[in-house]
């Protein structure tokens, strides 16, 4: 907050841009004092902001004198969490320049640099791929050629794009279709208190996957995978994969420890249990007869890392 520090007089969050570029900067404002779990909501918050914008690049003034122990500084931010900032970053996706600014307690600021670094390219792999160590037969060539956009910015003529999207699957039922619209007007409505959130990717102005999550009720750190679709076009190209990867990025910005997905034990539900699997989830539980006699409710988990 430039009330209380550097440079004193620019900074403030009213300060959105003049003229032409008006509302187009974007101020926000922290406390002298400031944990590293509040920075990361912040940057979350800037991330999200910048990904509605869609820039062609990014540059990065990396101020390490947000470590703990900074003569120049408050904070308290340490190795890891360094790490996870480049991880935040990198996971956008985005050409990136980094230009390094501040940083003065010399006995801790290479391995902050490393670490952030070293995150960063973690981020950038998995903006590429789900994980950092699975390959994506195809996945190179979608990105490259098929000039995919990701947001995760929900729009409500979204309701009418994913209603299309998930009904050309054929594995949803006409109710699910009517709720999967619904949890966009909801999220549009009532924003995050909605507790759906999701990732899109857009090509040639159509929606042509989706994914679905939200936050488990009464829960420190729970997430649920509600629904993830992709048109039979791009299901063989490793985009589910990729829908998903991104999908968890989210969810462990936004502080997310595990999440869980639910499919039925029948034969249909069958290619949808084994993606889940080859994306590292392990069956936690099985509620038999839960959906109907002979057809239970199979409950998937995943940490994340």
């Amino acid at each position: 907050d430039p009330s209380v520090a550097y440079p004193y007089f620019t900074g403030f969050s009213d300060e959105k841009g003049l003229e032409e570029g008006a509302g187009f900067n974007v101020n926000i404002p922290l406390p002298e004092s400031i944990t590293p779990k509040e920075y990361r909501r912040a940057l979350t918050d800037a991330l999200r902001r910048i990904r509605q914008f869609e820039p062609a690049y990014l540059v990065v003034s990396a101020g390490f004198d947000t470590a703990k122990g900074d003569p120049t500084g408050t904070w308290s931010n340490l190795a890891k969490d360094f790490a996870d900032i480049g991880r935040a970053i990198g996971s956008e996706g985005y050409p990136t320049l980094v230009v390094q600014e501040g940083g003065y307690r010399v006995r801790t600021l290479g391995t902050n640099v490393r670490s952030f670094f070293v995150g960063l390219i973690k981020g950038q792999g998995a903006a590429r791929m789900p994980t950092a160590h699975v390959a994506i037969e195809g996945a190179g060539q979608l990105a490259d050629n098929a000039k995919l956009r990701w947001r995760d910015a929900i729009r409500l003529e979204d309701a009418e794009r994913i209603r299309s999207l998930v009904a050309t699957t054929g594995t949803f039922s006409p109710y699910q279709i009517e709720a999967f619209s619904d949890a966009v007007e909801l999220r549009v409505t009532n924003g995050a208190s909605a507790g759906y959130d999701f990732v899109l990717a857009d090509r040639d102005g159509r929606v042509i996957g989706c994914a679905c999550f939200g936050r488990a009720g009464g829960t420190e750190g729970s997430f649920n995978l509600h629904w993830i679709a992709v048109e039979p076009e791009a299901q063989n190209d490793g985009l589910g994969r990729m829908l998903l990867g991104k999908a968890e990025v989210v969810m462990r910005d936004m502080g997310g420890v595990s999440v869980y997905a639910d499919a039925s034990s029948t034969e249909q539900h069958k290619v949808f249990r084994s993606f889940l699997v080859s994306m590292e989830f392990h069956e936690q539980t099985r509620l038999e007869d839960y959906y109907r006699k002979g057809e239970a409710r199979v409950i998937f988990e995943k940490l994340l890392g």
